[in-house]
């Protein structure tokens, strides 16, 4: 069996395969609970 490794692909399209990724689960992402403190939340960050 010969190894495969993703070296072999591109950095372009491991990105645009992130990003493809990345799109088709936002889709299936719900709304925060509470959004409405989210800027509580960033500013307990800083």
């Amino acid at each position: 069996m010969r190894k495969v490794s993703i070296a072999c692909l591109s950095r372009k399209t491991r990105l645009a395969m992130a990003f493809k990724l990345m799109m088709s689960a936002q889709k299936k992402w719900r709304k925060l609970d509470g959004q409405n403190r989210l800027s509580e939340i960033i500013r307990g960050i800083e």
